[in-house]
């Protein structure tokens, strides 16, 4: 039987699917380098593992393109489709001319408000830790997950894995030895703070993987 954490970790994949620049070939071995047994690095549990650090990658990304929070255009654009949808029915001739878009108009509304408090979140979070800071430990969480062998070095297991899986997506991005555990470490504490375990896996992972 799979242990649920790679249940959980397949399932994530099989949700958030990760785009194909990521070589599944190098991440298995990556996998498989970390300590997860190669009878479980089958196609499922790649998938969730590329897609967990595609979700950080791509948070990351978008902390360094935008911290000052969602546009004004944006909130305007989801307050007047909120307005419009609680106003306007099929009775009315609004409502009945765009009667066959309304479900098109629900989901729009309701994205672009979840893009909102997304982008609100970047911006409250920004200020108090570095993209790349958060970037690094989502993927050393990833690595805990996993069941990564060794504990936390400037040029340990744990590095290694971090260097190995963001190459998979940003080549030319620096990682740091020496100063890595200490920064790690400080990360962990701040989310500590904030109410989380230090192997929970907010955003990344659901959470009971790292339980």
């Amino acid at each position: 039987m799979i242990n649920s954490k790679y249940e959980e970790l397949a399932l994530f994949g099989e949700l958030f699917p990760a785009p194909d620049k990521i070589d599944r070939e190098r991440l298995r071995v990556i996998l498989v380098a970390a300590g997860v047994p190669v009878y479980l690095v089958g196609e499922e549990v790649v998938e969730g593992a590329a897609a967990s650090i595609y979700d950080a990658w791509a948070t990351y990304r978008a902390y360094k393109q935008r911290s000052g929070g969602p546009s004004r255009e944006l909130r305007d654009l989801n307050r007047s489709l909120m307005r419009w949808l609680e106003k306007y029915t099929d009775n009315d001739l609004e409502g009945y001319l765009l009667r066959d878009k309304r479900d098109v108009l629900v989901q729009l509304a309701h994205e672009t408000d979840m893009v909102a408090g997304f982008l609100d979140h970047l911006k409250s979070r920004g200020k108090k830790e570095h993209p790349k800071t958060t970037f690094l430990t989502d993927i050393y969480y990833l690595y805990i997950a996993v069941g990564g062998r060794g504990g936390l070095s400037d040029e340990g297991p744990a590095h290694c894995f971090v260097v190995k899986c963001t190459e998979l997506l940003d080549p030319k991005m620096l990682i740091p030895k020496t100063g890595f555990r200490q920064l790690i470490q400080a990360a962990i504490k701040r989310r500590e703070k904030r109410g989380g375990h230090p192997h929970d896996l907010p955003r990344v992972l659901p959470a009971k993987m790292g339980s």
